[in-house]
């Protein structure tokens, strides 16, 4: 008998472990990563566009921008020609974040340079290039299609500032982009302008910046000071601007004498006039001259700094002194402060002569009255103009020095100043009261330019052209062809670290670079007078010029003939008892 029990059939028991490869992840991050790029892509793509224009002058494929308000924002991509050979395609490319301002209201215009004599408009595109201006549209519905304006738009409802209308008889130099200018400092432009519906005017939309608002009102008066407008006869001509820009580009300026007067609504309407003297807010005043010789009423202006601040109105004699006349005078009104009791009037005219050349601006636009305001804080109205400019004192910025001279040459009032060939200033005045003292120059060196002298600087004349000949030789000696025409005075410090000088410093005027305040006198016997000229022949050390031949002496007691020679006094110390001179002249020798 079996004792054993049968044992039940226990089968294994499997643990089954489900495990997910890091391999199946690969595809999944690969369409998220497409997915993203393809967002990305879509997102960030530039918007293709085609604008229509009658003309592609100036655009170039791959480089002409797309610009809004000086920003890019976009770029000319390709150009193509109509099937009607009527007008070109322009295929461009906008940034997607402008997208949604791509609408029907949206507008598109070509911005260029033009330059001409009534102005000058697109500057921004003589580095850049033509580029195409962008506004974008606030409503209308999504467009890719449009066509290019002939101009700049008018000024939107919704742009900052103040939208004036100003109504003037011709256009003149006024162009879109002209500045308004009050007392010259820019303050808005001129968006737009057109003829109006009877043809008879020219009507032009200005924007005036918002932080100029308040500087128009009921009482401003307009008036256009752009171009360069020309009249006049033989004895002088009308030169008419208000600035350089104002030249270039046209400019509109105005002035409001009542600051009180009543506010005005934007798209307010003004006159503009042809200048501020039409304009009616010139400031009248009188200069008394001694002779109106040299005065043209309606053409000799006024100046301040090389700036038309007036002009010549009318001139009247003087009552029971037939001496003298009282020229009336319109100040424009932004120079009003100048007009103060101790301002200085005198009339600038040309000088030409062999000996000074000055004031050569006033070939074109002859004579005009110049001006120089004091301290004084007193409005005035009537004045005596001077006969020739007025010395200026220490109290104008710059260095003042003097200079004492044995003749006064061919140094004039307003003779340049010249260091290293370079105007650095002009002689203020000339002083002839003791000519057994010689004569007396005043120089005023420009304010950059006072560090360049010190207490070794020396000055000589460096005028007109100094020709010396004889058979020893030619010298010419002149700085430039404007020096020998309009002369000049000369410098050079030998120091920089020399001491600093202070206004009213005394100088000695030299002959020539190599002359000194005190030279050296050496006298050389000499076997002849041979071969040596006065003025010309030169003492040499080492190929180095240390001075010159002056004159001769001739002793008939002992038949000997000496030669004074002037040493600049730097070399002093070359000449000792051991000093040895010799003469040295050109040899020719047929057999060489």
């Amino acid at each position: 008998m079996n004792d054993k029990q049968p044992q039940p059939h226990v089968k294994a028991k499997k643990n089954v472990e489900l495990s997910l490869s890091p391999i199946w992840f690969l595809p999944i991050i690969a369409v998220v990563i497409s997915a993203w790029l393809l967002v990305k892509l879509t997102l960030e793509s530039k918007v293709p566009i085609t604008i229509q224009m009658t003309t592609a002058q100036g655009i170039v494929a791959g480089k002409t921008q797309v610009k809004f308000r000086g920003i890019s924002a976009g770029n000319v991509t390709r150009i193509e020609v109509a099937e009607s050979l009527g007008h070109v395609i322009v295929h461009a490319e906008i940034e997607p974040s402008l997208t949604e301002f791509l609408t029907t209201e949206t507008k598109f215009w070509v911005v260029r340079a033009q330059i001409s004599l009534a102005g000058v408009s697109g500057l921004d595109t003589v580095l850049s290039g033509d580029y195409i201006a962008f506004d974008p549209g606030k409503s209308g519905t999504s467009k890719r299609s449009f066509v290019a304006l002939n101009s700049a738009p008018p000024i939107g409802e919704d742009d900052p500032g103040m939208r004036i209308m100003l109504t003037a008889e011709n256009l003149g130099s006024i162009s879109e982009g002209s500045q308004l200018y009050y007392r010259q400092i820019p303050i808005g432009e001129v968006r737009f302008y057109e003829l109006s519906t009877d043809t008879r005017s020219v009507q032009i939309s200005a924007l005036i910046n918002p932080e100029y608002v308040n500087l128009v009102n009921s009482s401003t008066v307009f008036w256009n000071s752009g171009g360069v407008r020309l009249s006049g006869s033989l004895s002088g001509f009308e030169v008419k601007t208000e600035s350089l820009s104002a030249i270039l580009a046209g400019g509109i300026s105005l002035f409001t004498p009542d600051m009180q007067a009543s506010a005005v609504a934007s798209n307010q309407r003004f006159t503009l006039h042809e200048d501020y003297d039409d304009a009616g807010v010139g400031v009248p005043i009188k200069v008394a001259f001694t002779s109106g010789y040299d005065l043209q009423s309606g053409i000799t202006k006024v100046k301040f700094h090389g700036i038309d601040v007036g002009h010549l109105d009318s001139i009247n004699v003087i009552p029971d002194d037939d001496s003298g006349v009282i020229a009336n005078v319109v100040i424009d009104p932004g120079a009003e402060p100048l007009l103060v009791e101790d301002t200085q009037f005198w009339l600038v005219k040309p000088n030409l002569s062999l000996r000074n050349l000055s004031n050569l601006e006033t070939l074109i636009s002859g004579n005009y009255i110049t001006l120089k305001t004091g301290d004084s804080q007193i409005s005035q109205r009537d004045f005596n103009a001077l006969d020739k400019p007025p010395p200026p004192d220490f109290r104008d910025p710059g260095l003042h020095v003097f200079l004492k001279a044995k003749t006064m040459g061919s140094i004039n009032i307003d003779t340049p100043v010249l260091y290293k060939g370079v105007e650095v200033g002009r002689v203020a005045n000339i002083f002839i009261d003791d000519l057994t003292e010689g004569v007396g120059f005043h120089l005023h060196i420009r304010p950059e330019h006072g560090n360049l002298i010190n207490s070794s600087s020396r000055f000589w004349d460096e005028s007109g052209l100094d020709v010396s000949a004889g058979l020893g030789g030619l010298r010419i000696r002149s700085t430039s062809l404007m020096n020998i025409v309009r002369g000049g005075i000369a410098f050079e410090t030998d120091d920089k670290e020399a001491t600093i000088i202070e206004d009213g410093h005394e100088f000695s005027l030299l002959d020539s670079p190599l002359a000194s305040e005190s030279p050296l006198n050496v006298v050389i016997e000499l076997p002849s007078g041979e071969s040596l000229e006065s003025g010309i022949t030169p003492v040499k050390y080492k190929g180095m010029s240390i001075g010159v031949f002056k004159h001769f002496e001739y002793q008939h007691k002992d038949d000997r003939i000496f030669g004074h020679f002037e040493l600049n006094n730097k070399y002093a110390d070359l000449i000792t008892s051991n000093t040895v001179f010799w003469l040295v002249t050109p040899r020719l020798d047929a057999s060489k």
